[in-house]
């Protein structure tokens, strides 16, 4: 390839990057605007023990999800060239794999709500389990969209079933199904976008139930689905631990808190993944430009995400108290320690993308098992002392493994641990200081009241932008003209 077209190629990619984060953000901003709201309506109207309920149902159904789909949505947007004799090979793999889990889940649901000690958890997981037979038609249609790097029109159908499915649930919530709601909006999420996407992207081919000729694509779907699988258990394990011990209200609690502090990083940042993965994939032979993409997703997110956490955790207590009702008040200081320690989470997600796309999924799986290993032994002490010890169990344990996984990552790049972290230093500093600022302002709060609330929000993001002109005035500039584009 000649430097000409290497650089048109560049530029191409760029131009489909832009235009995809474009349409990418805006839709998941809007869907995500209009599912918060509803998710903390929703939440006025249940109880702790129903959300304890669904956290444990949760843990199993979210786990074998992950196998769901066996990496393969992963392979298909990574491989170079595809075959229509291949694409039907990987939709039987999906029909096999599915079946199975379908089966699995519905005959040991009595022993996962005996490990529970609750038997309500066990209709939850059965009617659950119809889920992963809509999973093989929804991933060949979004994998093949994300292949072609056509970001608006399933940006526009992921918009349409988050807040169809969001809709239901509330509606099922105001009507007093209690846990149900929840259980039959998740099913929602997962049918009404499949049928979408095949409207779009119609793609119902016979399946052939054959791996000749599709074994390397098997292979990196099966490697890749590892590295998510020990992913998911670091970051369920809590539930996994905790459950047994204290019960579905106290669970409920911290569920609703972990939940409330993830929301930012599981709904917004796959914005990035989405875009980001198919890209990393065509610049895959050139891992230096690759590397400069990376530090600069990095700087952008960053800028982005940890005052939006910081500032979370500064009005914590406001937030729980006006808006989800004194009843959750014993959910304010777990989530502003969640919140606190959100940020190196959610930059933990950056290095999937970047690694899977070098063909480099192994990586993952190493990072995926040292965290796994590290937050288990911090689970295990935590839960004795009950719920907040989970928290803290997050902040001295993860920042250990964040930085194993880290420099391990950066090397498939030939980046440094030290230049990634100073890229994060001018958001880290910007967050820690109006996070500061709350706290000082809530201090002199003498009663909780929309008013103090709003006050707060606003003084939290002049705070934060002020500082960032006037201490890191390049940044603000870059980042504001990144945000025009």
């Amino acid at each position: 390839m000649t430097d000409d077209s290497a650089a048109e190629r560049r530029s191409d990619i760029r131009s489909k990057v832009l235009h995809g984060l474009k349409w990418t953000a805006f839709v998941r901003f809007s869907a995500q605007i209009i599912s918060w709201a509803m998710t903390i309506v929703v939440i006025r109207f249940l109880t702790p023990d129903d959300y304890g309920l669904k956290a444990m149902a949760e843990v199993m159904f979210s786990f074998l999800l992950l196998l769901s789909s066996a990496g393969i949505g992963s392979a298909v947007i990574q491989a170079s060239e595809l075959s229509k004799r291949q694409l039907q090979q990987i939709f039987a793999v999906l029909l096999v794999v599915n079946g199975v889990l379908c089966v699995l889940q519905f005959v040991t649901a009595s022993f996962v709500a005996a490990y529970y000690n609750d038997p309500r958890v066990t209709l939850l997981l059965r009617v659950l389990a119809l889920g992963f037979l809509i999973v093989p038609f929804r991933t060949m249609p979004f994998a093949l969209l994300a292949r072609r790097m056509e970001f608006k029109r399933r940006s526009l159908v992921e918009l349409f079933g988050a807040v169809s499915a969001g809709l239901l649930t509330l509606a099922l919530a105001l009507m007093g199904f209690g846990v149900w709601s929840l259980i039959w909006g998740q099913l929602a999420g997962l049918l009404i976008p499949t049928i979408g996407f095949h409207m779009v992207a119609p793609w119902l081919h016979w399946p052939v139930f054959s791996v000749r000729g599709a074994g390397q694509l098997i292979r990196f779907g099966t490697i890749l689905t590892g590295g998510d699988l020990v992913y998911f258990l670091y970051s369920r394990a809590d539930m996994l631990i905790a459950g047994p011990l204290l019960g579905a209200k106290l669970l409920g609690y911290y569920a609703v808190a972990s939940d409330l502090a993830s929301l930012p990083r599981v709904k917004l940042m796959p914005l990035l993944h989405q875009v980001a993965f198919p890209a990393y994939a065509r610049m895959k032979d050139q891992p230096n430009h690759v590397a400069r993409y990376f530090l600069k997703a990095t700087r952008y997110c960053s800028l982005i995400i940890f005052p939006f956490f910081f500032g979370m955790a500064g009005v914590a207590e406001p937030f729980v108290v006006l808006v989800l009702g004194e009843e959750w008040r014993a959910s304010v200081l777990p989530l502003v320690l969640l919140c606190l320690l959100m940020p190196l989470r959610a930059m933990n997600t950056l290095f999937a993308p970047m690694v899977n796309a070098l063909g480099r999924p192994e990586v993952q799986f190493v990072n995926g098992l040292f965290t796994l290993a590290v937050m288990a032994v911090g689970f295990f002490v935590g839960v004795r002392y009950g719920v907040i010890g989970l928290c803290y169990a997050w902040i001295v344990a993860f920042p250990i493994a964040f930085l194993f996984c880290a420099n391990r990552s950066l090397a498939v790049v030939n980046l440094s641990l030290l230049l990634f972290l100073q890229t994060l230093l001018p958001a880290t500093i910007l967050g820690a200081s109006m996070f500061g600022c709350l706290l000082l302002m809530a201090a002199f709060l003498d009663t909780l009241n929309w008013l103090s609330f709003m006050a707060m929000v606003f003084m939290g993001a002049l705070i934060y932008i002020g500082m960032l002109f006037v201490l890191f005035r390049e940044y603000f500039v870059e980042l504001l003209a990144f945000i025009r584009r």
